[in-house]
């Protein structure tokens, strides 16, 4: 069977769309949104190992730009699995395929003055079912938390405006407001 939008489509896509608003983050966001609403419509593309869960999560890397100018991945949740309270500090564009993901958005309502230190407050929360498409900027649009709410193991694709792998990111306490760096990793398939 041959996808009727392919990956392949969706990079020569989205790489027109970031040459053509450059640092406009917003403007790439609502631009990329029904390209990836498309692209989750039929995901016979996709290998069937980036469905499988390798622990609590796992991103399979899809795709990385030779400019470094955006990357996707497959990402797996497993059954009641969340992730941290976190940012990306890149623009960003998450389409759920299968099961249902919750995503809980923060904002930083501190001068950031403090090292170390954030106080956040909800800025609003979302059901994302199959086919939603949701974004991030930075940095007012970038702190969030993903919870699997699926009895399966959820696959959204997640397309960042950089390479994340090895990238310095925070994850935030919100009882405390420590910050705690982390980086990530996304598996490559052979």
């Amino acid at each position: 069977m041959i996808a009727t939008y392919s990956l392949a489509a969706f990079v020569r896509d989205l790489d027109a769309l970031v040459a053509r608003h450059g640092d406009d983050q917003r403007a790439i966001v609502m631009a990329g949104k029904p390209l990836l609403a498309r692209l989750l419509q039929d995901m016979s593309w996709l290998d069937p190992r980036c469905r499988e869960p390798r622990g609590p999560s796992v991103q399979y890397l899809l795709y990385k730009h030779p400019a470094g100018k955006f990357t996707i991945t497959a990402t797996v949740f497993d059954v009641g699995y969340h992730t941290t309270v976190h940012n990306h500090g890149t623009w960003g564009l998450i389409g759920v395929y299968h099961g249902t993901e919750r995503e809980e958005r923060y904002k930083r309502i501190d001068d950031g003055s403090r090292p170390g230190y954030a106080r956040l407050r909800p800025a609003g929360e979302a059901l994302n079912p199959p086919g939603a498409v949701t974004h991030l900027i930075t940095p007012a649009e970038d702190i969030h938390r993903i919870f699997n709410l699926s009895p399966h193991p959820s696959l959204s694709i997640h397309v960042y405006g950089a390479d994340l792998d090895g990238r310095p990111r925070q994850q935030f306490d919100l009882e405390t407001g420590a910050i705690r760096e982390f980086q990530t990793r996304s598996v490559r398939l052979s």
